[in-house]
């Protein structure tokens, strides 16, 4: 955890991990997002900038059988297919390959 991928998706706590790599919660330095929050007590709205989450998943490069190279792929060729998760970066960095995507939770 703590690595950054991209320059801008940072890696945080490990969600799973299995025989093809592991997954984790990350955030998005770059992209913030405006978030209108109501306070009731006051009657106004204030503005909270957060970053987006997102997931990483991670491959070692020295893997025996990689996959995540073929999964960004269909990925690319699925792309228009709803309610499958938008990649927004993939590469090799930190002696991984990394695909960055929409959070699961986030659909």
């Amino acid at each position: 955890a703590g690595l950054v991928f991209g320059n801008r998706f940072k890696v945080e706590a490990q969600l799973g991990k299995g025989s093809f790599g592991e997954i984790y919660q990350g955030r998005d330095s770059f992209n913030r997002q405006e978030v209108l929050s109501f306070a009731a007590c006051s009657l106004r709205f204030l503005t909270v900038t957060c970053a987006r989450v997102i997931a990483i998943k991670l491959e070692p490069l020295e893997c025996k059988y990689p996959q995540l190279s073929y999964e960004y792929r269909c990925y690319g060729l699925l792309h228009h297919v709803p309610g499958l998760p938008k990649v927004y970066w993939y590469g090799k960095e930190h002696g991984y390959r990394a695909m960055v995507m929409v959070s699961a939770g986030s659909l």
